[in-house]
């Protein structure tokens, strides 16, 4: 170690080999810090968006989140069958795209779908992070810095449970 020392620039080539890794260190766990902070804002936004579609599906107005009691309680079987979902679902996706892409840092939205079954509407995202150096871990098939998240909510409402609860008292009594 000591004659090491006396050679002139070992300090020099020292750092010239560990500085890089430090350096990508550093920017691989803050592009990590980033990556979770992205994911966060995807999950919140989808469930928001989600909830608000399943309001939307029981007469409520889509913007304001106001039930219309007079339309709820004139809903027949046909209404019930075909209330219209595709209007909330293309409603909930547009928004969705607005929402994320103004919120996102240095993520790209890849895929939103916004489906609508029976008794509940689910929307599904998909984000991959642009992080220096993980495209080239892509090409080797590696997927690092992407996110897809799923949320899932009830159309029942729960003026439709307390409704139902009340029809299963009377019959009872």
């Amino acid at each position: 170690m000591s004659k090491m020392r006396e050679i002139d620039g070992y300090i020099t080539l020292e750092t010239s080999l560990v500085l890089p890794m430090v350096l990508f260190s550093l920017i691989l766990f803050i592009g990590y810090l980033c990556y979770f902070m992205n994911c966060g804002i995807i999950q919140g936004t989808m469930e928001e968006m989600t909830l608000k579609g399943a309001d939307a599906f029981h007469s409520a107005d889509y913007d304001t989140g106001e039930i219309d009691y007079r339309t709820m309680n004139q809903r027949n079987l046909y209404t019930e069958m075909f209330p219209g979902h595709e209007k909330v679902q293309k409603k909930v996706k547009k928004e969705m795209e607005k929402e994320l892409s103004s919120l996102l840092f240095l993520g790209k939205i890849s895929k939103i779908n916004v489906q609508s079954q029976v008794a509940a509407i689910s929307t599904d995202a998909r984000m991959s992070f642009q992080v220096p150096g993980a495209e080239m871990l892509r090409d080797f098939g590696i997927r690092i810095f992407e996110y897809q998240g799923t949320y899932t909510a009830s159309h029942i409402s729960e003026i439709e449970k307390i409704r139902g609860w009340s029809v299963v008292k009377r019959t009872v009594d």
